[in-house]
């Protein structure tokens, strides 16, 4: 499910054929997820500046469920900022990284969300329909490592902020 997102002002003539299976392969040895679970979208020709030039420079994003926060952003950071300075050709301080780490039950997968009440959210389910594509062992492995959002009732989760609570369905 990683998602990373990359806007800049370069030229798409001035990227490499092979760059989104680089920035793959990067991802997926970054957050030790499959390959196969992750999304690449590069927009270029963007009309965008930093620091008040326009100079070569871009905004990067990467979306996942774990393995992101202040135990990992350094070195993501790191590795993510000397691939895009390489590849694109933009100077290191013309750009930001910015992580989000997201809940599971904020993700849909094969139109199912990662909730308790719906097939993503059942081991025994999601075992089954991986079972059948042969990626039981890769998916039970990323199910384990990441919580499945837990519902303070049948119909959703507890909210996170005051006043965003659902009104009663008595009323």
């Amino acid at each position: 499910m990683p998602t990373f997102v990359i806007y800049t002002n370069q030229p798409k003539s001035s990227i490499a054929d092979d760059f989104l299976k680089e920035a793959t392969s990067l991802i997926a040895t970054r957050l030790g997820k499959p390959a196969s679970f992750v999304t690449v979208r590069v927009h270029p020709d963007q009309m965008m500046s930093h620091g008040g030039t326009t100079d070569p420079c871009a905004s990067v994003e990467l979306y996942s469920i774990g393995k992101l926060g202040p135990d990992f952003n350094d070195e993501h950071a790191a590795e993510i900022g000397k691939f895009i300075s390489a590849k694109l050709n933009v100077p290191i301080d013309r750009f930001y990284v910015t992580f989000v780490d997201l809940e599971r039950c904020n993700v849909g997968l094969n139109v199912q969300v990662g909730s308790k009440n719906s097939e993503f959210g059942h081991q025994d389910k999601l075992q089954h329909n991986y079972d059948i594509k042969g990626r039981n062992q890769v998916f039970t492995e990323i199910l384990k490592s990441n919580q499945v959002c837990k519902s303070s009732d049948a119909t959703m989760s507890k909210p996170r902020h005051k006043g965003w609570e659902r009104p009663s369905s008595n009323s």
